[in-house]
């Protein structure tokens, strides 16, 4: 009987740790539909959420243009160090159906 118990424990915490699981992908999917949002939650994972909130992504012609893809900005004050990249503050958006995933780039223009 006691081994019937703790199975059973243990199917709710699989159950509600795939429900977690499968909630936080759709937040994220949802997230990226949004280049703008797209940008900010790249910003908040690689470990800056508070400025992930606080900043306004734009998208940038002129470094679209020079670049050849499309990149979005966030202002000078804004920008950080991650990834080996020091002030990041041009990020590569690529499209996948209607998702978008967002690179920091490093700025070949400055």
């Amino acid at each position: 009987m006691n081994s019937s118990k703790s199975t059973n424990t243990i199917r709710k915490l699989r159950k509600g740790f795939i429900s977690v699981l499968a909630i936080m992908l759709t937040c994220i999917l949802l997230l990226s539909i949004s280049s703008k949002n797209t940008v900010r939650m790249t910003i908040a994972l690689l470990g800056h959420p508070r400025m992930a909130l606080q900043t306004k992504p734009v998208h940038s012609n002129e470094a679209s243009s020079a670049l050849k893809t499309n990149i979005y900005t966030i202002p000078m004050k804004d920008s950080f160090s991650g990834v080996g990249i020091s002030h990041i503050s041009l990020f590569e958006v690529h499209s996948i159906l209607i998702f978008h995933i967002a690179i920091p780039t490093y700025d070949h223009l400055a």
